[in-house]
């Protein structure tokens, strides 16, 4: 009888905590339903019902020396600015070369033999005064001379479907004077061109950046438009959406594990590239809700963007397979120099 007993009691500790450890491992998901909502408009893009690719960097893009000394000078000739690179003495870093001006250290060229990235900026030293640039030219007349440079250097043809006007803003130096009182000059105007393939957007690398100063004079220019060769995709090489959907909210989770509500806002069919490849993704983009601090449970919105793959087998690596993501990079207009002046709030975000 008291075997009988004991044998009762242990059946009763062992059923109750396997219900609370069934019930503790099943926890997560509800959480998942509970913090990571998707809003009305954010519906999963019918892919599956188009024609996607991948595509890889094709060895057209490569050059040899000879073409870059060529391509830097036609640049450099337009800008007025050949006398003052040494093109016969370069440093290199792997596939980049680089080219500096003997006048001015934040002026250089930069030149990736592989892909056929161009980098060229003429400097700031005669752009650091108290003033802005006189004779800026502004939206329609700073685009149509933008592509008057681009069709002077052969880089584009104007109707390659592919080229998409991205945006016109400026670059900006704010400067404190002794009450501390700030001022905002203008300094360049900058014309950005997105590229799309299938008639999607590109996310990533591609892009046009020109920056110009007095009366459009060419001051930047950055040319990132590899030559890519395409393969078509199989439906069998694509998740279904569903699954997609799923993955999207395991990411969020994992990637903002203090977040008490993640509203996703808007997810788009976007071709996304990184290091010679393109693949079809999601642009998911959020508003994530964080406490201010451990000790302050007052809650913080902060805007957030996810891209997730909808290939079976990824070749690319994707933020969320590295460390944690903590935003997506800007693809900002404003060009990499040494001193240049601080980009406007209009040139630090693409979108």
């Amino acid at each position: 009888m008291k075997n009988s007993y004991s044998t009762r009691i242990l059946y009763l500790i062992i059923s109750v905590s396997v219900f609370f450890s069934c019930k503790q491992r099943h926890q997560p998901t509800q959480n998942q339903n509970e913090i990571v909502v998707f809003s009305p408009g954010a519906v999963i893009p019918s892919y599956q019902d188009k024609l996607l690719n991948t595509y890889q960097v094709s060895e057209k893009s490569a050059m040899n020396e000879s073409m870059v000394i060529n391509y830097l000078k036609q640049v450099l000739s337009l800008m007025g600015e050949e006398s003052n690179f040494e093109l016969t003495n370069k440093t290199q870093e792997g596939d980049r070369w680089f080219f500096l001006n003997k006048n001015d250290p934040s002026a250089s060229c930069i030149v990736n033999v592989k892909t056929g990235d161009i980098q060229v900026n003429s400097g700031t030293k005669n752009y650091m005064t108290s003033a802005s640039t006189q004779d800026l030219l502004k939206k329609d007349e700073a685009v149509k001379i933008a592509q008057r440079y681009l069709q002077e250097l052969k880089y584009i043809d104007l109707n390659d479907k592919s080229l998409v006007e991205g945006h016109v803003g400026g670059i900006n130096m704010g400067v404190h004077d002794e009450k501390n009182e700030s001022q905002v000059y203008e300094k360049f105007t900058t014309v950005r061109y997105d590229r799309k393939f299938d008639s999607i957007p590109v996310l990533g690398h591609s892009r046009f950046i020109l920056q110009l100063a007095e009366k459009g004079k060419l001051h930047s220019i950055i040319r990132q438009w590899p030559i890519y060769n395409e393969t078509k995709i199989s439906k069998d090489e694509e998740v279904v959406p569903d699954e997609a959907k799923r993955a999207i909210v395991q990411h969020l989770m994992n990637e903002n594990k203090n977040a008490k509500k993640i509203t996703v806002n808007q997810v788009n069919l976007v071709y996304y590239e990184s290091k010679g490849m393109i693949e079809p993704a999601l642009h998911v983009i959020c508003q994530i809700q964080l406490p201010k601090s451990k000790s302050d449970t007052t809650l913080m919105t902060f805007p957030y963007d996810l891209v997730e793959p909808i290939m079976k087998r990824p070749r690319m690596i994707y933020t969320f397979m590295a460390e944690p993501h903590r935003d997506q990079p800007a693809q900002s207009d404003k060009v990499d120099t040494a001193q240049a002046p601080k980009a406007g709030d209009d040139e630090r975000k693409q979108q």
